[in-house]
């Protein structure tokens, strides 16, 4: 915390300096702040000040549209991005139309930009697409949010085939997302391979690197747990959410202020399973030892 803590007064201390200068000469340095704010949006969302983070966000939107007005070529590129990043903060605060409105003027933007450099925006499209579907999801339209995460996936798998240690993380969590459309619409067919092909890639990433890509892989085996659970096949659920509890328990206890709701979270689901197949606690130890250490991580052991 104290490295970003120190991030953040720099970059507080930038935007200053940059809307200063900017009153003297806006042209030469509105482009600097609007980058500033952006950079210091994203951090402080990382550090959890959801609202400070909107505002500078919102702020630096506001900048690049100004901007953008006078240098398209130049600066659609920069708002395309800085909507995406306020897109994906609003779906976290619960602002489902706002992040719906900032994806889909990402979405036409990247298009557009896309169609003379696909190489270089096709990758935001997909992230557009990312942002929008829960948007729409969450907005009461899952057909339509299934067809962008549906979009979003095949671009993401066109680019990881091409460079694979690129774009093979980001492959993975679209196709957790396109699982979560498929459930939402009732199939669980689709969302049971969605959720297995996330699984295979985060298994071969967290090989490579478990810090990053653990947290990935339990999700997905914890999704497809409950979706095989869900089509009635009891013993690949238990094996798929036993391996999720194994990967939770150890990201818990190395880091519980991160992990630890997770963890929570799976081992409600789990205990449901449970209860649904007669089964004892006694009988599944990783479940046992997660109850055990959510107690004693909250302070009830």
């Amino acid at each position: 915390m104290g490295e970003r803590s120190e991030a953040r007064a720099l970059l507080e201390q930038a935007a200053s300096l940059f809307g200063e200068l900017a009153h003297v000469q806006p042209r030469v340095f509105e482009p600097y702040l609007a980058g500033t704010l952006h950079n210091l949006g994203l951090l402080l969302g990382e550090m959890g000040a959801k609202d400070a983070a909107r505002a500078a966000l919102q702020r630096a939107v506001a900048l690049r549209r100004q901007l953008a007005q006078l240098e398209p070529a130049a600066e659609n590129p920069h708002l395309a991005r800085t909507l995406g990043s306020l897109s994906v903060l609003l779906r976290e605060l619960g602002d489902h139309d706002g992040a719906r409105v900032a994806a889909q003027e990402s979405l036409t933007l990247c298009r557009a930009l896309a169609q003379t450099d696909p190489a270089a925006f096709e990758p935001h499209v997909a992230e557009a697409l990312a942002s929008l579907g829960p948007a729409l999801a969450e907005l009461g339209d899952p057909a339509e949010a299934r067809a962008c995460l549906e979009e979003a996936t095949d671009i993401r798998r066109k680019l990881a085939n091409a460079m694979p240690s690129a774009y093979e993380p980001g492959l993975g969590y679209a196709l957790l997302s396109l699982g979560t459309a498929c459930i939402r619409m009732g199939d669980r067919s689709s969302a049971r391979a969605a959720y297995e092909e996330a699984a295979s890639l985060f298994r071969k990433l967290a090989q490579a690197e478990p810090v990053a890509f653990s947290p990935g892989l339990a999700s997905a085996l914890s999704n497809l747990g409950t979706v095989l659970g869900e089509l009635g096949k009891a013993p690949a659920a238990r094996s798929a959410l036993d391996e999720a509890l194994s990967i939770c328990l150890g990201l818990a206890r190395a880091e519980p202020r991160v992990f630890l709701n997770k963890l929570e979270a799976l081992a409600h689901n789990c205990m449901i399973f449970l209860r649904l197949i007669r089964g004892d606690l006694s009988s599944w130890p990783n479940l046992r030892a997660a109850v055990e250490t959510i107690d004693k991580l909250k302070g009830h052991g």
